[in-house]
């Protein structure tokens, strides 16, 4: 599990007791680094463009402007609500992984996978009552149907961050 999960004894240690090791609190700075940068810049890009979009129009002849201007309010509203919406569902996510809490599961595993983009790749699943955590196929050939595991994650739904495992 150790290493198909790569954790240590040190960060089970720190999971068991309910918060996250140096190591994981390490590697999780860098991700929410690039994680909010990344949303920066997606927030940055959706404002930009309906400033283009605008732009092109102004720039266009005075009167096909104006017989424009409510279509492109439309879909600049509608373009915006969208985007912001995703943008409102990246940032919750990411305020999660920022309070660093340490959830805890038990139970017995299920084991899933599903082919995605016409049969090219596959997703793993394990499932513990209803949480379910997607994995790479060498962390599931790791667990075993029916058995029982103490998975320490913390909620970034719909995949989950997993911390580490352990066989009950």
């Amino acid at each position: 599990m150790q290493d198909a999960f790569d954790f240590t004894e040190e960060d089970l240690f720190a999971n068991r007791a309910g918060r996250l090791s140096t190591r994981q609190k390490e590697r999780l700075d860098v991700y929410l680094s690039i994680a909010k940068k990344r949303s920066q810049i997606a927030l940055i890009v959706g404002v930009g463009s309906v400033f283009v979009l605008f732009g092109i129009a102004f720039f266009a002849e005075p009167n096909q402007f104006l017989q424009a201007l409510p279509y492109l309010s439309i879909a600049a509203a509608l373009y915006l609500s969208i985007f912001l919406a995703f943008m409102i569902v990246d940032f919750k996510k990411l305020r999660r992984l920022d309070a660093r809490e340490v959830q805890t599961i038990e139970g017995v595993a299920h084991l899933s996978s599903k082919k995605l983009k016409h049969g090219r790749w596959t997703a793993y699943y394990v499932t513990i009552d209803d949480i379910r955590f997607q994995i790479h196929r060498d962390q599931c050939e790791v667990f075993q149907e029916r058995a029982r595991y103490k998975i320490f994650f913390m909620n970034y739904p719909p995949t989950h961050w997993v911390l580490s495992v352990e066989r009950k």
